[in-house]
C-alpha cells in the first residue's frame, strides 16, 4: 500500500511539472495570438452578432413588429418636441427587440408623465445625424451596439465628437456599451446638458436595473458644468 501511494506520488509530482512546464509557453502563446489578432478576433466577434440579429429579425419579424410599435425607420422630420428613443444598427435587417422590459418601462415612464416621444431605428449615418441635431429632439436615449465615443452603422461611423456644435439637449442617455478610451467624448459629456454614461460594458439586466432608477429619480445623472 506504502508502495502504491509512493508510486502514485511521484506520478503525480511528474504531471505537475509536464503540466507547469508547458502551461507557460502555452499561455504566452494565446496572449500573443490575442495581442496580434485581436482587431480580426473583433471584427469576427461583431460580424457573428449582426448575422445573428439578422437572423432573430427574420425569425420573429422584429422589423414589422417596430412599424407596429409606431416606431421611425431611418428618419422622419418630426415637427414637435419630444425624445428620441434611438436603436441604431451596422445593418438595415438588425433590429432590436422594442418589447424588452426595459424599454416598455422607459415608455410606460413617459405616457404616464405625458411627455412626447418616438423610437428610432436607423442604419444609416446620415439619418442618426439628423435625429440627433433635430431642434424637436430635447432628449436622447440610446439602445444597441457602441463605444463610449461612437457608433457603427451599415455605411460608416459616427464619432460623438461630431456634434459638439449642435445646440445642447436637456438630456443624453447612453444605454450601449460604453467600453473604449476612458478619456473619449461620450455624446452624453458632448451635448447633454445632464447625461449617463456609464463606462464599460451593457446588458439587459443593467439597462434594465438603471431605467428604473431613471424612472424613480434615483439615476445618478452627471450634470455638465462644460456647456
Amino acid at each position: 500500500m506504502l508502495l502504491i501511494l509512493l508510486i502514485f506520488s511521484y506520478l503525480s509530482i511528474n504531471v505537475i511539472k509536464i503540466i507547469y512546464i508547458w502551461l507557460f509557453p502555452f499561455v504566452f502563446l494565446l496572449l500573443l495570438n490575442f495581442v496580434l489578432f485581436h482587431s480580426t478576433l473583433a471584427n469576427v466577434y461583431y460580424n457573428v452578432r449582426t448575422r445573428y440579429g439578422e437572423l432573430i429579425t427574420s425569425i420573429y419579424k422584429l422589423d414589422k413588429k417596430f412599424k407596429v410599435h409606431n416606431g421611425i425607420i431611418n428618419y422622419a422630420d418630426v415637427k414637435e418636441k419630444h425624445i428620441a428613443i434611438i436603436f441604431p444598427s451596422d445593418s438595415s435587417k438588425n433590429y432590436k427587440v422594442t418589447t424588452d422590459n426595459e424599454i416598455l418601462d422607459l415608455e410606460n415612464h413617459y405616457l404616464e408623465k405625458n411627455e412626447k416621444y418616438r423610437l428610432y431605428f436607423c442604419y444609416l449615418v446620415d439619418d442618426f445625424i439628423k435625429i440627433v441635431e433635430s431642434q424637436f429632439v430635447h432628449g436622447i436615449h440610446i439602445f444597441g451596439h457602441g463605444r463610449i465615443d461612437r457608433l457603427t452603422f451599415e455605411d460608416g461611423v459616427v464619432l460623438y465628437r461630431e456634434f459638439k456644435s449642435i445646440t445642447p439637449k436637456e438630456f443624453v442617455a447612453q444605454w450601449h456599451c460604453n467600453h473604449g478610451d476612458f478619456y473619449k467624448n461620450s455624446l452624453g459629456r458632448t451635448i447633454g446638458k445632464k447625461y449617463y454614461v456609464k463606462y464599460g460594458m451593457r446588458n439587459f439586466y443593467s439597462n434594465k436595473r438603471d431605467i428604473k432608477k431613471l424612472i424613480n429619480g434615483e439615476l445618478n445623472w452627471t450634470h455638465n458644468d462644460e456647456i
